[in-house]
Formats: structure tokens, sequence, C-alpha cells
């Protein structure tokens, strides 16, 4: 069982007794001894109060805190531990001097023997390079090893064991990380034997196994090193081990619990925290260098050397829905108690990694005193960032503070969207479901408790399979703690608790951001409320347990609700919490109510809400630890997962529809990633705000990604059209457009024209989510409607593609393919490549002049034949390419005019042309046989003039020749060899990208290029001419 913190809100501060001494008592929880003649707000500014410290500009003391403090590590993790357990965890001392206090922060359950524990601290024989995770040994989580202590009478026959070798009655070291024939460590085996952690003792130096210290609960407990009459002293980088045991006499392994606050905040590498169990648990007795968090300690000493600058202050930014920018603020000091003049901040520097990529480090500005201050660039969503900050005094002297976590949260990912507005209408099952008995939870993976506080009860068989990420599961597993798991089969056991089971308060989703590994969140998990909860029934440990979970299959929907569940704290008794997830066959949908989940500890804002099927793709997470916290939970309010589709978007604009139904169709809800209005159209383009099923729109995104739509499966919907062009919509099946039947008077008069890398196109299918043209002869309808059909290629489709094809591509990757060829190889007539309207602005849009996808001309002809291109909006330079299928019965030319030349390249089977610049007049002539033939040689100035980086240059060959081409520079040197070949007769052109020979990148400068042919059948056919050109970069 592991249990919650109360977070305070206000700052508070005050001076009480304590000890028979003053303390001060912070918001953070930090109780500071005050010594005689010493203010509040002396000793506040001292040990780290930050608010404070940053707004009064601190001048430095004799004191500094190190370790693992409530200001910047938060109780998220607590731990149990029973009697005679052993926490310890080791620290590095940052300065010479002395520890005068050591703060131990607890939890809300302390039923140890008088409420005490034995603290001592040690020289600690493990650091940076020795010990767990040092190459050596396998890094934590990992067993280590023990004393034995035959005379314990916790264990019979002399097999007690204890961590401390003074209290030994065998001084013979036991390492628990090799294996042996009856142990296999926790962790995997180490080659070395492992040590004792723990070095000379340095207090309370009395040999008696510790100081005895009472502990309160839900606050730092403040162990003052004076108490013991003894002040350990220690050098710069001392490595430190401190222990507390907790007392108690054995009635059972469990017997005198406490909780312990720990936090999985800013984990060191390798972990620091270790564990010794008296008894077995999870793994093997013996210490453990535990790996998943950090014990809430730290420690106060009067330094008399330097220390390492003081952050103060640190922006801790939290998941947000927002893709901007976000400021990062500190407040950071430099002291140096021993020589105050050698005290300054030299550099802080701030490091962020955006999802997972490597870290980008950049200075943190200086805002004047001790404030910085540094932006993170904005991420998109579904993006997580982990950043932390460094700073550097002018002595050398680091500090790195702890990193810290943030995710864009996507609400709205390519398998559901949340709609956070869904209507409340709440299902009430107490007495009207199956009651789940207290005797069906079980908990396999610890004894910590009755199962009906952190266990689980299942199979139990939903009665239909449920769709869930794209799969389908058929039994689910109910866990006490606000979550639920889906599984296929019922021998597919779940359990829904940690790994030692107790509550998993360091689960997040996705598992796959955390800063430690989580292998024990189960797979298909659920969580409505995710929290530490207790059922009944109440006991004297656990009066707080309360309330039930009930079931029941209702039509297409099987609900859970927890039915004035206990939280689990004795600070407020029967705070109870009603809530419920409904699973819903019929749309695919998962909702959660909240029927009441306000209450004194605040467990709405401490609870994980979300789903993940694996933490790659397939989860959603609306809200963790409050955060965001307008997706918080609230009484009277429920949040529906909608089934999305999944659909990819590209760059700028898309045709795009609502294939399913959704509660709602407002454009926000449906495309929120969209940058644009969503146009759709009637004689022209209409802004339009709700969407609808049956129409399609324009939208714009940018960045290609995948989408999802919000839409519940519905196979059919009747298109509403008017005469000529109309943009259709779809449903969540492909529909072959010649299963699609007008009505009401209305017929179909050209082909269905889709929209996507390659521009317009014919197509055969419409696909969910997808819009397409069509072109009517009058008002009337269009049933789309899904079968089992196969789809069948369109007329128009199989006709291209026996046609030429001519693609032109610009610079923003904006395309579209274009046709021509013999019209006796078609069988539609060239009215039906008229394309739709031009997609909205700023898009490149190609066609014929006549507005058409093709053009054809008869097979037997005289003279030649043109074809204007009209290209509009299109992004220099722009590609150009072919690919001819009529085996050179016709000659085909493309001419444009680039600035006073005109340029003709010959089309031949295949190829492409780079066009650097806009040209105009763009026409596509064509003639029959081998095609026009130049009356002499020419040699064309190159273009563009001056070029950079490349540059086209075009020739004629009356006569079929050998030809050469070459580039020299000013001093005559050459420099490369374009052509060096025969060539046919007729008009050519050649690119050449201002590279050398070796594929090296020339210089600015003149150069020239000399083209000499020589005709291959003809004598006196010979021609050499050379010509001018400038590389300008």
């Amino acid at each position: 069982m592991r249990t919650l913190t109360i977070f305070l809100a206000v700052l508070a501060l005050s001076a009480m007794g304590f000890a028979q001494q003053k303390v001060v008592v912070t918001s953070g929880g930090d109780i500071v001894l005050l010594k005689k003649g010493e203010s509040a707000v002396q000793v506040a500014k001292q040990l780290n109060l930050a608010k404070q410290r940053a707004a009064n500009g601190v001048s430095c003391g004799t004191t500094t805190s190190f370790g693992y403090d409530p200001s910047h590590y938060p109780c998220n993790l607590p731990f149990v531990g029973y009697h005679h357990d052993v926490w310890a965890q080791w620290f590095l001392s940052p300065s010479s001097g002395t520890i005068e206090t050591l703060y131990v922060y607890t939890n809300d359950q302390n039923e140890m023997e008088s409420g005490t524990a034995k603290v001592s601290i040690f020289r600690s024989n493990i650091y940076p390079g020795h010990g767990p995770g040092d190459g050596t040994y396998k890094p934590p989580r990992r067993s280590w090893g023990y004393y034995k202590k035959s005379n314990l009478s916790d264990e019979p026959g002399g097999s007690g064991i204890t961590p401390f070798q003074n209290f030994a009655t065998d001084t013979t070291w036991i390492p628990t990380n090799i294996a042996s024939d009856s142990l296999i460590p926790t962790g995997g085996a180490d080659a070395v034997e492992s040590f004792d952690p723990l070095g000379p003792e340095l207090w309370p130096l009395s040999g008696g196994g510790g100081f005895p210290h009472v502990f309160t609960i839900n606050s730092p407990n403040a162990i003052v090193m004076g108490d013991a009459f003894v002040t350990p002293s220690v050098a710069k980088d001392d490595p430190i081990f401190i222990t507390v045991e907790e007392l108690g006499t054995h009635v059972t392994n469990n017997s005198n619990p406490a909780t312990w606050c720990a936090s999985n905040t800013g984990i060191p590498s390798p972990s620091r925290n270790w564990k010794f169990y008296e008894h077995s648990t999870s793994g093997n007795r013996g210490w453990h260098a535990r790996s998943e968090a950090s014990w809430m300690w730290w420690i106060v000493m009067n330094v008399t050397g330097d220390v390492p600058p003081d952050i103060l202050t640190l922006d801790q930014l939290s998941h947000t829905v927002s893709t901007a920018p976000r400021v990062v603020n500190a407040n950071i000091q430099d002291c140096n108690p021993g020589h105050p003049d050698s005290a300054g901040v030299a550099s802080v520097n701030i490091s962020y990694s955006i999802n997972g990529a490597g870290y980008v480090t950049v200075p943190m500005a200086s805002t004047g005193g001790t404030g910085y201050t540094a932006t993170i660039p904005g991420s998109g969503i579904d993006t997580y960032v982990k950043y932390y900050v460094t700073t550097t005094d002018i002595k050398g002297n680091t500090t790195v503070a702890p990193q810290i976590i943030y995710r864009i949260v996507n609400i709205h990912n390519a398998y559901y969207a949340a709609d956070t507005a869904a209507t409340y209408s709440w299902v009430e099952l107490s007495g009207n479901g199956t009651k789940i008995a207290s005797s069906a939870y079980f908990n396999n993976r610890g004894t910590q408790g009755p199962a009906t506080d952190d266990g689980t009860a299942g199979p139990i068989d939903m009665g239909d399979p449920f769709w869930l990420f794209g799969d389908t599961a058929r039994y689910v597993w109910i866990g006490a703690n606000g979550g639920i798991s889906l599984r296929k089969a019922a021998t597919d056991t779940s359990q829904i608790n940690g790994s030692g089971g107790s509550f998993a308060g360091n689960w997040i989703i996705p598992t796959s951001v955390s800063s430690s590994p989580i292998t024990d969140l189960p797979r298909n998990f659920i969580a409505p409320f995710s929290n530490d909860l207790s059922l009944a029934p109440s006991s004297a440990d656990q009066p707080y347990a309360h309330g039930a979970i009930w079931y029941k299959k209702s039509g297409t929907q099987f609900i859970i609700e927890w039915d004035s569940a206990g939280v689990v704290s004795k600070l407020v008794p029967d705070t109870l919490y009603s809530f419920e997830v409904i699973l819903d066959n019929a749309n695919r949908s998962v909702t959660f109510q909240y029927k009441n989940v306000h209450g004194p500890l605040g467990l709405d804002t401490s609870a994980l809400i979300g789903m993940q099927s694996d933490s790659l793709t397939r989860w959603i997470l609306l809200n963790q630890l409050n955060n965001p916290p307008q997706l918080r939970p609230r009484n009277g309010k429920a949040t529906q997962f909608v089934v999305s589709m999944s659909l990819a978007a590209l760059d700028a604009w898309n045709m795009v529809s609502v294939p399913g139904n959704s509660p709602h169709y407002n454009k926000a809800f449906l495309f929120p990633t969209a940058i644009s209005n969503a146009f759709a159209y009637t004689a022209g383009y209409v802004v339009t705000d709700p969407l609808a099923r049956g129409s399609g729109y324009w939208l714009k995104f940018s960045g290609a990604q995948t989408i999802g739509i919000p839409s519940s499966p519905n196979t059919s919907v009747t298109a509403t059209v008017a005469a000529n062009w109309n943009m259709i919509g779809s449903v969540t099946s492909p529909v072959s457009t010649g299963t699609i039947v007008p009505g009401g008077g209305t017929a179909v008069s050209s082909p269905y024209f889709g929209y996507g890398l390659s521009g317009y196109f014919v197509a055969s299918t419409i696909d969910p989510g997808r819009a397409y043209w069509v072109k009517c002869t009058g008002p009337g309808t269009l049933s789309i409607s899904a079968s089992s059909a196969s789809p069948k290629a369109a007329a128009a489709a199989d006709d291209l593609a026996r046609l030429n094809s001519l693609r032109v591509q610009d610079a923003d990757g904006s395309s579209q393919t274009l046709y021509f060829g013999d019209a006796a190889k078609v069988s539609s007539p060239a009215t039906q490549f008229e394309l739709p309207p031009p997609p909205p602005e700023g898009v490149m849009d190609v066609r014929f002049a006549s507005g058409r996808l093709a053009e054809t001309h008869p097979a037997n002809f005289t003279g030649e034949l043109s074809y204007r291109i009209a290209v509009s909006s299109a992004a220099f330079p722009i590609t150009i390419s072919w690919s001819l299928k009529d085996g050179g019965e016709n000659s085909y030319v493309l001419t444009y005019q680039a600035g006073k030349s005109e340029v003709r390249k010959s089309l031949l089977a295949r190829g492409q042309v780079v066009i650097q610049q806009p040209v105009s007049g763009m026409v596509l002539r064509v003639t029959t046989g081998r095609g026009e033939i130049p009356a002499s040689f020419a040699l064309d100035q190159n273009y563009p003039n001056p070029f950079n980086p490349a540059t086209e240059i075009h020739y004629a060959l009356p006569v079929d020749a050998h030809v050469t081409l070459k580039i020299f520079n000013i001093t005559g040197q050459e420099i490369a060899s374009v052509v060096d070949g025969d060539q046919a007769a007729g008009f050519h052109a050649i690119s050449w990208n201002s590279r050398n020979q070796a594929n090296e990148p020339i210089g600015s400068g003149v150069y020239f290029y000399r083209l000499v042919a020589s005709g291959l059948n003809a004598s006196g056919h010979t021609f050499d001419q050379v010509r001018k050109m400038i590389l300008l970069k």
C-alpha cells in the first residue's frame, strides 16, 4: 500500500516550538532548526526558501543544503516498509564542513514501535565508479548482500540477517549478487562478488545501531546531529551513506508498517537509494540497490569551503495542450563562505530534448540579480520535452538540476478523440448490477494488506469482444485502484498494481517517456481514475476502506462503477469517490463519468487518466497529476473517447471529409491540427463550419502528419449535389465509384477525382476520410454505400494508363501529372478528362489550357498540333519529367519562353528537365514521324545566366553526329566534360550543376562552354562554337 501526500498551496512561514527549540516550517514542508538569536526570515533565506530568496536578493550565509528536498522533488512515489527494514541512500558532500541536520520526509502511515526509527551515518563504500552500474557490477535494481545474525528472534533456526557488521554473529559478508545453486540474484548475476556498502560510522559514534528518532507523519523530520553530541566533519566529495532502520516486533512479515516519501523526479544514474529487507519480498533478502526513486532526504551543513551554485528557483513546466514555445525562468546564486570574494556564477545553461532526440544546450540569459531565462522551442502534439539546468561558478563547481519532463498532450490521435464536453448521464449500478465480492480480489505481487486495497478481480466476460486501439478483447480485469485491463483470453491474467503489489504511483502514459523503466503497467490499460483507493471491508489497520465495484452488461454497453471507494489516508476518514467507465460496442467509444472525485486530499489533482495499449503509438493521455489543469476530472462531468479514422494528411492542402458519426461536427473538434478554414464548394469556395457528412472540404495542414477523424462506424451516406462540379465525402469503409447510385434526376458526367501527392487523379475507390470531385448534370443525390464488391478501376483510369505522361513537380513538393497521346488508344471522349476547379490559393495547379487532365490527337494528321499548358502558383525550380508509350510513332516537343529565348525540349522515351526560374508560353507540340529536324547546327546561350548552381545548355544538330560539350575556366583549363558521344539529329538540352569532373563544386567566376559536332554519315557537316557564362554564388 502506498499513500498520498497533502499538497499545501499557501506559502506559510512560522516559528514554533519543536524539541524545545524553535524551527521554521515552510510551504514545502521543510522544518529548520533556529539557533539562538536567529530569526525565521534569516534561516528561511539560508535554507533555500526559493521564492523568498529570489524576491529579496539574498546574501550568502555559511550553510548549504543538498539532497532531495520537496522544493525540487515531489513526493510522488511513497514506499512502505516493515519492522527492521532499513532504508538507505548515499550522497556526495558538496563542500568541506560539518553536517548539522538531516531531514527525512515521511508519508501518512507510521506504525513503527513507538513511532521510532534509528538513524546512522556512515562513510560510504558506494560512490561514483564503485558500486552498482560502474561496469563491474550491473546497474540497479539488484540484490547485493548481508551479514548473518543467528540470534535474531524474527527468524527461526538461526537464519536471521543484518546490514550491520557490528551486530552480526558472523562477520563474513554474504554476497547475493552472484549466482549459486540456491540463489538467483535480483537484476541478474555479476561476475564479481559484492561488498559491504557501509564504511566507518560517522554518527552517532555510539556503536549502538543508530540514533533513535520519533517520526511524525506527512512532514519532514529533522534529525539534529548535535542531539547526539557529534557533528560529523566531511570534506568536499566525501561519500556519505545514511541508514534509517524501522523498529518493531515480529508478528508477521508485514508488522509495524510505515510509509516514506520518495520521488521519481530527476533520478540520478545510477540511482542512489537502497533498502535492506530482513524478510523475503519481491526478491532476495538483504541489501538491494533500488532504481525507481530517490528517498526524500536532504542534509543541511555548515560549510568551510566553496560550494556549487545554488538553484533557488526553477520553473517546473507541466503538461500542456499548447504547441507554442515555453519560457523557463530560474534564480541562481553562488556563495563561497570561505572566500566570499571568489564567488560568482560563470554560466547557466539549459539542455532540452524533444521526443527523445539528442539534447540541445543553450545559455540562459541573465535578467538581472539572480534571474535567468531561456525559451524551449515549441513542439508538436504527441511530443514530450525533457530539460534540465546546469550552472557553474567561477571556481568550476557545478550544480545540475533534476530533469523535468512535460508532454504536449494530444487528446485527438489516430485512434481516439477525447470529447471533453460529452453529455454526463450517470448510470447507477449500485443495487442494479453485479457487485464484485471482496473475496474475488487477488494480489499475487505482494502481501501488504487485503487484496481489496491494491488487488485485482477477474477475469470477467464482457459478453462480446470490445474494440480497443485497433484490436479486440473480451475479458476484463478490474483493479481496486481505479483502472482496468482488457485481454483476449480468460487465461491471460492481468494485475492492476505495481510489481511489488502496491499502488503504482510512478505509472505514466505513455510509459516510454519515463526516466526509469516501467514494466508493470498492464496491457490494454484503461484508467478512468487511477489512484490509491481502498475498498470495503474496513479494519483497524484500514479504517478508510469503503465501497465496492459493480459491473453490468446493458445492451451494447459494458459498465464498471467504483461506488463510494475509500481513499488510503488516515488523515481524512470516509472520503468517498464514485466514478465509472462505459465501454460501448455500438460506436466503440470509451466514456469516463465522475460522480464524486473531489475531496480534501485532492485526488482529482493526483490521478492518472488515460488509456494505453502500447507505449509507441496506441495510447492517449488525458490528465496526470492535474496536468493539463483544464482536463482535470470534475464532478458531474464526462469525457468520451470517440473512435477515430486514421488518415495520412499531406503538407499544405488536402481534400477531406467526415466518414462516420461524430458527437460534434465543428472543424476544431474534427480537425484540430488544421491551420486553415474548411472550404466547401458551391459554385465557388465557401468557408464552412460546422461540417457535415456527405460533403467534401479543403483543409490545410502544416507538415505531413497522421490525423484521426472522430468517426464511429457508418457505411452509408447520401450526398446532395448540384449541377456542375461537387465535392463529396466518404463513409467508414472503401466504396467502389462504380457502385455509387445517382438519384433525384441527376447523372454523373465525369470521372471521380481525388487529390494526393501527384495532384488530381482519377479515382476508382472512395477511401474513408477523403473527399472527391464529381461533375453532375443537375441537382440531385449520390448514394454512397460500402458493399462487399471489390473496387474496379474506372474506365477513365484505364484510358490514362495507356497514354503518355508529363509530370510537373515544384520546389514545395506539389505535383500534377498530365496525359497525352493517340485518341485511338482511349475509349472516353476528351470531355471526360476535364479537371475540377483548382485547389485553394497557394497550391501549384497544372492543367492543359482546355482545363483538361489529358489531351488526345488523331492517329493521322498533317502539320503540327499544339496544346498549351497552364502552370500557376508553382514554387521554382520545377522539374518536368515524362514517359512516352507510343513507340516513336509521333514526335513530341515541349517549348517555353525563358527570358528572350525560346527553349525547345524533345521528349524521347523517358527524361526530365529542371526549370530554375518562372517561364511563360509552355506548349506541347506534336508532329508525325521522327519530328522536326533543325536546318543547321546551333548553340544557344545558357539559361539562366548568371546562374547558381545549375544552368541549361540547348543546341541543335541537323544530322546525326558525334558531340562533345566541355566546360573551361578563364585560363583555358578543362573543368568538366558534359557530353561525349553520338547523338541523333534534333534539338537537345543538357543541365550542368557547376561541378567539376571530380564532382566537386567550383567557385564563382567566368566560364566557357564549347560544342564540337562531327556528322556521322555526311562529310563536311562539322560545327565548333564557344560561348561564355557566369557562375555567381
